[in-house]
């Protein structure tokens, strides 16, 4: 676990436009990442960071927000936001196959979680 390094984006949002994902109207399969428009403030700016899930299996998807959950993927919109947050917005679904092109193995320097936070304090700090 944690042996693999997936390239996306910065955040759900520009992962969803670099996995170049399309509009589905079907409820997305286990293993897909079910992404969704996530309007709100983090570190001082205000744009749309994205959420992402994980299909299970019969419209529904394990996510976090307080806590991780499941919730049928189309309710997630329902769910009350955050102060200064939109409600969640649907976009679409793509297959996890997508998103692990271009994968490779990772040899971390230290633990995975230890190296998870410096980037993004490195990414996200002044």
């Amino acid at each position: 676990m944690g042996d693999v390094e997936i390239f996306g984006g910065d955040d759900a949002a520009e992962s969803a436009r670099l996995y170049d994902v399309k509009e589905r109207s079907c409820e997305p399969p286990p293993g897909a990442l079910v992404f969704y428009d996530s309007v709100g403030e983090l570190f001082g700016t205000r744009r749309n960071w994205g959420h992402v899930g994980l299909g299970l299996g019969g419209g529904e998807v394990i996510h976090a927000r307080d806590t991780v959950r499941i919730d049928h993927y189309r309710s997630l919109a329902l769910l009350t936001p955050a102060a200064g947050w939109e409600p969640l917005h649907f976009l679409r679904w793509v297959p996890l196959a997508r998103a692990l092109e271009g994968s490779q193995a990772r040899a971390w320097s230290t633990d995975p979680v230890s190296a998870a936070v410096q980037q993004q304090t490195d990414r996200f700090s002044g």
